[in-house]
């Protein structure tokens, strides 16, 4: 079953995990081109013993874009502490 990813409040992206795959794909909606709607946008196998991106990169170096999208799935995969950025003086 697909879920919906929000960010800032803003339907952005569809998850569904499928066995061992986690995927983030481009919904059917205007915030995306058409050449972009219903395709895969990030995957990740997670066999039990370690994640695996079965995204291919192009180059060695990810964008903004793709760290965003890998950020995403690794929240969502390891979905068990709470992080948190505080100052010294706000604990």
């Amino acid at each position: 079953m697909k879920k919906q990813i929000f960010i800032d409040g803003e339907y952005q992206y569809d998850y569904e995990k499928n066995g061992m795959i986690h995927t983030l794909s481009y919904p059917n909606i205007d915030f995306w081109g058409s050449h972009l709607r219903g395709e895969t946008a990030f995957k990740i196998k997670d066999d039990g013993d370690g994640l695996s991106i079965q995204t291919p990169l192009k180059k060695n170096n990810i964008d903004y874009a793709e760290a965003e999208k890998l950020e995403i799935l690794l929240r969502i995969i390891n979905s068990g502490p709470v992080y948190e950025i505080g100052t010294k003086e706000s604990l």
